[in-house]
């Protein structure tokens, strides 16, 4: 055995396991590929494109109490994104794996090492879904740097090199290769150079960030909402049977059409998972809606529907007729119907909405200096289902976000009071603000 020198900490690492991690810049054909030290930070930088040098990088996962994550992937046309390579950092190391190379046993096997650490992304919502789609548990403790930036009152929603030249002022970082064909090999030096400084900084960050949070008092607050991020119902599959709530250009349908066009939605999820494409792949949202229109019995109607192939009709003929008679011979008690409350929304209710938003984007960018769509994101129904549903049976809305929590304690009395019109809404043009009067 060898001491290998790793920042501040001396791990036991074996002479050939060393040798087995190819150093970043090497190329391919290097008969002894060593680990290099980043010129940037002094960390080592760990090229991993062999399964047996899986067990040596763990070694050092499991010596930090913190690791970055990142993945690089490919995400059309398939079902489930295609991952092509996962970035980590410690303290002492910067680590690109080519997970065409180590693939999912080499990735359960880092999986492990990282799982209860806590583990650092950057708007690592797509990330979660795919580790936890492919090694079936997720991180126990998560920290993400654009939610925490957010907290922070850096701003909503801001870009990895937004939020690490925020809390690092001396870091400029290159994005240049955010549109890299991740899935060609060899990977190239500027690809891997890329790919390590995506999870260089994240330590680093994630220090600045918890000060600021410290200082405004949000770090509870702020790890209160992680805890949904290790919760594996975030990133869950929709129920197959309400996959046509999400079909576009449907939303005058109702009755016997809604029972076909779910049927649909069932079977171009069925085939777009056993294929591993993505569901428009296979059909769109618009043809769709023409077979709901048409209500085809025959190869020879479907042939007369806009955008329908006939390569589709050949392959999956025979399937959308029977799902379009399925959903014919649906009971009219079976019927799926839309959200009832949703569907009750008028023009008043629409306008009211509009008024709401606007003072909440006004006070948690002015007032509470954090992202308005960590309260109000764009596609939730929370705020209208607020406006739609009696005071009386509020407690009824279990899933709320503004029943719970910090939303309840900062909006919940405010949004209510605009509701009932006990207060109003004005315009500052002195300070720019909405304002709750």
């Amino acid at each position: 055995m060898i001491w290998a020198t790793c920042g501040a900490r001396n791990l036991a690492v074996s002479t050939a396991a060393t040798r087995a991690v190819r150093r970043f810049f090497a190329p391919a054909t290097s008969a002894t590929p060593l680990v290099t030290v980043s010129a940037l930070d002094g960390r080592k930088e760990l090229f991993v494109d062999d399964p047996s040098q899986v067990a040596e990088l763990t070694q050092y996962i499991r010596a930090s109490k913190t690791v970055g994550i990142d993945t690089e992937f490919i995400a059309h046309p398939f079902y489930a994104p295609k991952l092509e390579v996962v970035q980590i950092s410690t303290p002492d190391i910067l680590a690109v794996v080519d997970y065409q190379k180590v693939k999912n046993a080499g990735l359960r096997e880092i999986h492990q090492a990282w799982k209860d650490k806590e583990c650092i992304f950057h708007s690592g919502g797509y990330d979660l879904k795919l580790i936890g789609h492919l090694c079936d548990t997720l991180p126990d403790n998560i920290f993400d740097t654009q939610e925490a930036a957010s907290y922070a009152g850096l701003g909503p929603m801001l870009g990895l090199k937004a939020v690490v030249e925020a809390c690092i002022p001396s870091i400029e970082m290159d994005k240049s290769m955010t549109l890299s064909n991740w899935s060609h090999r060899p990977l190239t030096k500027d690809q891997i150079k890329y790919a390590a400084d995506d999870v260089r900084y994240l330590q680093e960050t994630r220090e600045v960030l918890i000060e600021k949070l410290e200082a405004l008092g949000r770090l509870e607050m702020f790890r209160k909402e992680m805890k949904l991020k290790s919760d594996p119902k975030t990133y869950a599959p929709p129920d197959p049977s309400t996959l046509w709530e999400t079909v576009r250009k449907t939303r005058k349908m109702e009755g016997r059409d809604l029972a076909i066009l779910r049927e649909l939605a069932i079977l171009r999820d069925r085939i777009a998972r056993e294929n591993n494409k993505s569901p428009e792949f296979f059909m769109r949202d618009d043809v769709m809606a023409g077979i709901v229109h048409v209500v085809p019995t025959s190869h020879g109607d479907l042939y007369g529907i806009q955008g329908v192939s006939a390569g589709s009709v050949g392959l999956f003929g025979n399937l959308i007729i029977e799902a379009v008679q399925k959903g014919v011979d649906t009971a009219e008690a079976d019927w799926p119907v839309r959200d009832p409350l949703m569907s009750s929304a008028e023009e008043k209710h629409r306008q009211l909405h509009s008024l709401m938003s606007a003072w909440i984007q006004s006070y948690c960018l002015y007032e509470l200096k954090i992202g308005d769509d960590l309260v109000n994101p764009r596609r939730s129904d929370d705020l209208m289902a607020l406006i739609l549903t009696p005071d009386e049976k509020l407690d009824a809305l279990k899933e709320n976000r503004f029943m719970s929590g910090w939303r309840r304690e900062y909006f919940l009395d405010k949004l209510l009071a605009i509701k009932n019109g006990t207060k109003k809404l004005q315009f500052n043009p002195e300070s720019g603000l909405v304002e709750l009067v």
